[in-house]
């Protein structure tokens, strides 16, 4: 890789379907005896891909892509090289790179890595005789006006409608950007084959570029090996070679502070331009769902224009937009930083009174408004919850009191208030924190004691997982599904799994050890689900109290919207049989993903149930 760049090179996109000129003489002699030949076609497998999912990048290139120089640039790349074909009614440049950037894109110093499949003739728009014109072949960007030979929807063969490869192909009318102009999401994802031509839109729709026709800059450069290897595989003699999509594609990296330089040599001079861009947005409200936003402002209703974009942070980067982080992905250690306008300050009491003696256990965090919760037992056998949410926003003072008084068993004042407060969902919230304050400031019982009764929560930790690798949970763990897969994501320190064919479910499952000595379990899981699209993806964390032979309706945690994340608790009762706790992904398209990234099971000791009806699982938080 040279430090000059050769500017004025015309850069335009293309998906017509047609095979690769390339391609043409690699196919036996006799499939051309039927017109159109049926195995003339352009494959998935040349659709844009990040480096990141093939080995990595050689020049720092952000995507590999292919697609059809002019005679002038054919030219300069040099002969065909004999990994990828040749073209017989050009000679040159088949299997032969540029390297090129888009000083007009958003992401200004992106890069991509071009091998060339196809020529662009002289007759077709830009690739006139003499110029040095380079035409991408992008999934979706194809535009009938200009195109000369879109065969798209002819065959299955094609994998898109001719509707579908043209669905961005006038961006340029409604938008600024190819970031907010290019909806991908109506192409299939089905089969690899799909999910790779569907990726390959979302890709270069995140590089952003302003115009449907560029100059570039670009550099004569040797293919990188694994880009070479993937696409000699992708073509041979019988036509497309089945292909197989990442099992975890892994996002684009780009820095949220970024020094672009711009740096353009002709014979007489070379011209440095730099900017520096920081993309901190004014973060007017805290929205509900983080998002990527470009206008520089978060707004509490505020939502992102897509999918990829807004699915998390450094995606956003990439997309050349900034990030607006929301309640879902704020924790107790980002809070605090969040919005300089509210105050995120929370205090829990727990106390209990008796004739004799008092018990307080008192927890801070930081992220959620003031919360005080009191549980006075006396030597009557009555539970007073008092209940005050105090928050200050731009200056102003909020407060909020609730009270439910009734009377329980002097044993089990916690279980029955559980139960008997099930419609207030203030009271219950309440001791929901309480008691999980309770136990994370013990880490072992909460006892309170008088001459007319005693009171002993004891809490155990059964299961307490997070994921740094595969090897967390490929051996303890039991994979489900007829054609899914699962995986460990880092980005998201999770345990990954992945819709099978047509959505088909897969779940992982595991049995909680030493989980029949307890009737009562406080069990809290965080995940994120991703694709969820058409209403029938959904995540959910369950748990079974037969070993796995039923599961019971109320999930601990579930996810039904992409690109969400969340976090909740649920108390629960069991019989004697083991329990056991799945993660479960559906859907109806085969992409659809959820990342499990921490489990928690507590099995609560000391506690009986004394009412005549079963005590009903209580959802907490959440």
């Amino acid at each position: 890789m040279s430090d000059v760049w050769v500017p004025n090179l015309g850069g335009t996109h293309f998906w017509d379907c047609s095979g690769g000129g390339c391609d043409a003489t690699t196919l036996t002699e006799s499939s051309w005896e039927s017109e159109p030949n049926p195995l003339y076609v352009y494959a998935p497998q040349y659709a844009p891909v990040n480096p990141a999912d093939y080995g990595g990048a050689q020049y720092g290139e952000q995507l590999w892509i292919t697609g059809a120089a002019s005679d002038a640039l054919s030219d300069l790349m040099g002969p065909d090289d004999e990994c990828c074909g040749y073209d017989s009614s050009y000679s040159g440049g088949c299997g032969k790179c540029v390297l090129v950037r888009n000083p007009s894109a958003v992401n200004a110093d992106w890069t991509a890595v071009v091998m060339k499949k196809n020529r662009c003739p002289p007759w077709t728009n830009g690739c006139e005789s003499g110029n040095v014109h380079l035409d991408l072949a992008i999934p979706g960007y194809d535009n009938l006006q200009w195109s000369t030979a879109n065969i798209c929807g002819s065959s299955s063969a094609t994998y898109l409608t001719q509707d579908q490869s043209t669905v961005c192909g006038s961006w340029w009318d409604s938008a600024s950007s190819t970031i907010n102009g290019c909806d991908c999401s109506s192409m299939p994802s089905s089969t690899d084959e799909e999910k790779i031509i569907k990726r390959g839109c979302e890709l270069f729709s995140a590089w952003g570029w302003t115009s449907g026709d560029p100059s570039l800059d670009y550099q004569i450069v040797d293919c990188p090996t694994n880009f070479v290897s993937m696409i000699k595989n992708s073509f041979a003699s019988d036509g497309v070679q089945d292909a197989v999509f990442p099992v975890d594609p892994q996002p684009i990296v780009f820095p949220t502070e970024q020094n672009v330089t711009v740096q353009t040599t002709t014979a007489e001079s070379t011209t440095t331009v730099q900017t520096t861009t920081i993309s901190e947005p004014v973060q007017e409200e805290i929205p509900d769902i983080s998002y990527c936003t470009w206008s520089g402002v978060c707004l509490e209703n505020g939502e992102g224009g897509s999918d990829w974009c807004d699915w998390d942070e450094s995606n956003c980067d990439s997309c050349g937009g900034q990030w607006c982080l929301g309640w879902d992905l704020i924790d107790s250690t980002e809070a605090s930083n969040a919005a300089q306008s509210t105050t995120t300050k929370q205090t829990v009491t727990v106390q209990a009174t008796t004739a004799d003696s008092t018990t307080t256990v008192q927890t801070t965090t930081i992220s959620e408004p003031t919360t005080t919760v009191q549980i006075t037992t006396t030597t009557e056998p009555t539970t007073i919850i008092h209940s005050t949410t105090k928050s200050t926003t731009a200056g102003k003072e909020l407060t909020t009191t609730s009270n439910h008084v009734d009377t329980v068993d002097g044993h089990n004042e916690i279980l029955d208030a559980i139960s008997d407060v099930s419609s207030d969902v203030t009271a219950l919230t309440a001791i929901a924190e309480s008691l999980q304050a309770a136990i994370d400031a013990s880490d072992c019982t909460t006892v309170t004691t008088s001459n007319a009764q005693s009171s002993t929560i004891a809490a155990t930790s059964l299961m307490d997982l997070r994921f740094s690798s595969k090897a967390d949970f490929e051996n303890d763990w039991t994979l489900v599904t007829d054609s899914g897969k699962w995986n460990y994501n880092d980005a998201n320190e999770a345990m990954m799994i992945r819709t099978g064919t047509d959505g088909s479910a897969t779940y992982a499952y595991k049995f909680v050890s030493n989980s029949q000595s307890f009737q009562f379990f406080m069990i809290s899981a965080t995940g994120k689900g991703n694709q969820l699209y058409g209403g029938d993806g959904v995540c959910r964390f369950e748990v079974s109290a037969t070993a796995g032979t039923s599961w019971h309706n109320q999930p601990v945690l579930l996810l039904e919207t992409s690109s969400i994340s969340g976090s909740d608790t649920l108390v629960f009762t069991s019989g004697d049989e083991d329990l056991v706790v799945r993660w479960i992904v559906e859907g109806n398209s085969g992409n659809e993903k959820c990342y499990l990234q921490n489990v928690r099971v507590q099995g609560l000791g000391g506690m009986k149930v004394t009412t005549s009806y079963p005590l009903e699982n209580r959802r907490l938080r959440g």
